[in-house]
């Protein structure tokens, strides 16, 4: 038996696979900010498609009512930078 198909017998049931290709990942790059209250993922993807469009991230899927602060993903160290600016003085 192949090593491919040794590993695809011991996957997960849910399809994922138990090693990873990091050169398949495209949102390499996390930021964390300060953000309180509830609804943090639709108050900050309406921000962001006001003030930040060029700029693609990648949510969370969910983010506790009691957290004050928020993880995204992001694909590039100049997208990281330009959404650090645009943050720096908003209050979300």
């Amino acid at each position: 038996m192949s090593l491919d198909r040794a590993l695809r017998l011991r996957a997960p049931a849910s399809g994922t696979p138990h090693h990873l290709d990091c050169s398949e990942m495209t949102f390499r790059y996390s930021f964390t900010f300060p953000i309180a209250g509830p609804n943090k993922l639709p108050r900050f993807k309406h921000w962001a498609v006001e003030h930040a469009p060029g700029i693609e991230v990648s949510l969370p899927p969910q983010v506790p009512v009691k957290s004050e602060a928020m993880t995204i993903r992001l694909k590039s160290v100049e997208d990281r930078q330009k959404l650090m600016t645009l943050l720096a003085d908003v209050k979300l």
